[in-house]
């Protein structure tokens, strides 16, 4: 009796089947195609001048747009806690250069009040071709670039949140979407949003309607940092409607940032909201807009030509797209000097390259 037990035990043993390997987050993608995981092979970082993602962190990448989310780690730069993007660039043919412009890119529940992570899991690693996710639990936690400098712990109240943010990639997009579910059990109000804290150094901030000088009074669809050599554009929108893009007052002193606000929020206790808004890396804003517009079901025509000076066609050009004599973006040439961009159908369009 004795052996047959043992020989049920080995033949139990033996037929457990081996762990499916991690996805090669190094492969270069293919339309179609996204992938997301936990990051072990340094081949799968990029560079930039504000690169700092670490075997350890997570990617989410298609064959447009790429992102590392931080891991559940220190971080090295304005913001401790991870969890958020801390690495965004256009999918280059050089594995390793890069053109990142983001220091931290977080939500934002109420001035000062962030989400630490309790732990990271993929939900999808978007081997089917249909969405990859990652999935992030956290509690709140104080922005201590805040309380630090009014020297004061206080100052960012503790409504003792936990939040689950969901992290979706789909095929052939340069929109990430990012949803956060917020639960509040004693109940909270606070005005949920992002914050952008990017290269000071080699970013500017851009705005539909302002350009560089600044926001939009109507409000902008989209809000945007690119960096000032042309190496990609970061922004974030709203689902639908026009970004608050209001700044947050002495982060805006300290730091290059972009900012973006949702409605007010009255969570009851023990209740439960969703904010969801998309992040976007591309090449230029003309892109992002051009995307925003066909997910807002706007019929739009190609604006495609070639900037040409005496000697030639000129590279790297801004050519600004305006709409009915308003900024709506701006497109960069390439090495022939052709550029792409989408504008309304019904509308008025004049370019200005520079």
């Amino acid at each position: 009796m004795r052996g047959l037990l043992g020989m049920g035990l080995l033949l139990v043993v033996g037929c457990a089947k081996d762990p499916d390997p991690p996805l090669d987050l190094t492969e270069r993608l293919g339309a179609g195609q996204v992938r997301a995981g936990a990051i072990t092979d340094p081949a799968a970082l990029f560079g930039g001048i504000s690169a700092e993602g670490q075997v350890g962190d997570w990617l989410i990448y298609n064959d447009r747009a790429r992102f590392v989310v931080q891991g559940v780690r220190d971080g090295s730069f304005y913001v401790r806690q991870g969890g958020g993007v801390i690495d965004a660039d256009v999918v280059r043919d050089e594995p390793l250069v890069g053109g990142d412009l983001v220091d931290e890119w977080m939500g934002m529940y109420g001035v000062g009040r962030l989400a630490a992570p309790t732990r990271i899991e993929l939900v999808a690693d978007g081997s089917d071709g249909q969405a990859a996710i990652l999935r992030v639990h956290a509690v709140e936690s104080p922005m201590e670039l805040l309380t630090g400098a009014f020297e004061d712990d206080g100052i960012v109240v503790d409504l003792g949140l936990t939040f689950v943010t969901d992290y979706v990639l789909r095929p052939d997009t340069a929109l990430l979407e990012v949803r956060t579910t917020i639960t509040a059990p004693g109940g909270g109000s606070f005005q949920p949003g992002d914050a952008l804290l990017g290269s000071e150094d080699g970013a500017d901030t851009w705005y539909p309607g302002g350009g560089l000088d600044g926001d939009d009074d109507d409000g902008p669809r989209f809000t945007a940092m690119v960096g000032r050599r042309n190496e990609a554009t970061v922004a974030m929108a709203p689902l639908q409607g026009a970004v608050d893009a209001g700044t947050l007052g002495l982060l805006s002193e300290v730091v290059s940032l972009i900012a973006m606000a949702g409605d007010t929020v009255d969570i009851p206790a023990g209740g439960s909201v969703t904010y969801a808004r998309y992040y976007a890396v591309a090449p230029d804003p003309a892109a992002i807009h051009a995307e925003l517009m066909a997910l807002d079901g706007v019929a739009t025509t190609a604006v495609d030509d070639v900037v040409t000076a005496p000697d030639g066609p000129v590279a790297g050009a801004r050519v600004q797209v305006m709409v009915d004599g308003a900024l709506a973006s701006f497109a960069v040439t390439d090495a022939e000097g052709r550029f792409h961009a989408q504008a309304p159908t019904a509308a008025t369009v004049e370019l200005r390259a520079t």
